[in-house]
């Protein structure tokens, strides 16, 4: 039997894609995240352009789900719930794919990823979900895909950079994140080489208001320790073992308490590789990939955030 139209409106389920979107249409503060694209115009000649909140929409989808801009186009096609949630009707025109591309370097050419970032954090601070009492500090390598060039697999973005971890060479870029010891939103997000040490970027992960601060082995230095207890802060970075000088029992216990809550920072990192399946860099160059990996924050934070403003029991 051949379905109507019709009786797409009229199934009993509701997916768990069609409750995704809805919860985040609900709990999204639109009139922020429209703000910073009121400068985005479409081209005067040719087909009639399409509007900021539509474009905002469909790159939202993109990253949510790990799509490329092919693939993001073809599912808004097929998928009843993306049409809805781009508010597209049958029969209505839909972004095609160079379009979103298009959109997309415009939002990095005009730094609205990094706006969209404070404008969401701000929304939550408002709201009491973001509390800037403590901050965990850490690091996560994301690596450079591999393109295929005269039947080899090499790399083609020079900017990014080498490290090693464990055995195993990385070339990449590492997202550094000061994160919130309350609830594990991301407060300050910066991108850097793979090569990079973390302890570089700690300065400028604090916001300067917080009474605590956790980090790993990476971040220890006697300096630091003694600049953080001057200023009032508790310090919760590892101690670190030296040649010669074990931990003490006492040492390697204050770290395994440190731990509990400095393992905290991990969370957001599990959500942006695994739920929105970034896996890899998906663009070649450090703005471009910063713009990426910024964007990618803030979703992560409003996603971690559904949950305490949906009314109880209705997210997923």
């Amino acid at each position: 039997m051949q379905s109507s139209f019709s009786a797409l409106f009229f199934r009993e389920k509701v997916t768990r894609t069609q409750k995704f979107l809805a919860d985040m249409e609900e709990i999204l503060p639109w009139h922020l995240l429209l703000t910073p694209l009121r400068d985005w115009k479409t081209a005067d000649t040719g087909r009639k352009g399409f509007s900021a909140e539509t474009m905002l929409r469909m790159w939202l989808l993109q990253n949510w789900y790990g799509l490329s801009d092919e693939l993001t186009e073809e599912r808004v096609y097929e998928g009843m719930s993306f049409q809805r949630f781009m508010g597209i009707d049958l029969g209505q025109p839909i972004p095609d794919a160079t379009t979103l591309c298009l959109f997309r370097q415009w939002m990095v050419d005009h730094g609205v990823q990094e706006q969209l970032f404070h404008a969401v954090n701000g929304f939550l601070e408002e709201r009491g979900l973001l509390v800037k009492k403590g901050t965990l500090e850490d690091a996560t390598v994301i690596e450079t895909a591999k393109s295929r060039k005269n039947g080899k697999k090499s790399y083609n973005d020079e900017e990014a950079g080498m490290t090693k971890k464990g055995n195993r060479w990385f070339r990449g870029y590492k997202l550094h994140t000061g994160t919130d010891a309350h609830l594990p939103i991301i407060h300050t997000a910066k991108v850097t080489p793979a090569n990079t040490h973390d302890g570089s970027q700690f300065d400028a992960l604090l916001h300067g208001k917080e009474e605590a601060v956790f980090a790993d082995k990476a971040y220890y230095s006697e300096e630091r320790k003694s600049m953080l207890r001057k200023s009032g802060k508790f310090c919760g970075i590892l101690d670190r073992a030296h040649r010669g000088k074990p931990l003490t029992n006492r040492q390697q216990q204050r770290n395994r308490q440190k731990s509990r809550v400095r393992s905290f920072v991990e969370h957001p990192y599990n959500i942006i590789k695994n739920r929105f399946h970034v896996s890899k860099t998906r663009y070649v160059g450090l703005t471009k990939n910063a713009a990426f990996f910024v964007g990618l924050c803030m979703l992560h934070n409003m996603y971690v955030a559904r949950r305490h403003l949906l009314p109880r029991g209705c997210h997923v």
